[in-house]
């Protein structure tokens, strides 16, 4: 329990996208208690609302900075401002977009004791390959910054 790897994007994954092509994804597995029954959506909920306020608002303000349109939270259609798009037990895809030209979903797929988050982005613009370039390695650490933590409140 606990550890987060970086793991490569199933097929399954890719075809459970909203976007229209993928221009780039990563995925993270996470081993959770197989005890523990939660759904998808709330499995992202508990990686993104448990936060504490600082750190919530913080990646809000960072999603804002690199263009991406964010819904209103707390609410029931939205998690932590992504639009919920699909949310079914053991699969949940979050959507939205940025002025900049990036489309992108983060999936959240839960399989026994095993949950796999992945990003996908489509490019609809140069701009957007140009800034993801930039905040891949960041997006990478906050990723398993999350989910690491998420694992341990397991």
């Amino acid at each position: 329990m606990g550890i987060v790897s970086l793991v490569p994007v199933s097929d399954e994954i890719r075809s459970y996208s909203s976007l229209n092509s993928v221009d780039y994804a990563d995925a993270f597995q996470m081993a959770v208690p197989s005890a523990d029954h939660r759904s998808a959506e709330e499995w992202l909920r508990e990686i993104f609302e448990s936060l504490p306020v600082p750190a919530r608002m913080g990646l809000r303000l960072a999603w804002r900075a690199i263009s991406v349109r964010l819904g209103p939270f707390p609410s029931t259609e939205y998690v932590l401002g992504w639009e919920i798009e699909d949310s079914e037990t053991s699969s949940a895809r979050l959507g939205t977009a940025g002025w900049i030209g990036v489309r992108a979903n983060l999936v959240l797929r839960t399989d026994a004791a095993v949950l796999t988050f992945a990003t996908l982005l489509e490019y609809r613009r140069p701009a957007g390959r140009v800034m993801w370039f930039s905040v891949r390695p960041i997006h990478l650490r906050i990723v398993r910054f999350l989910l690491s933590r998420t694992a341990v409140r397991a």
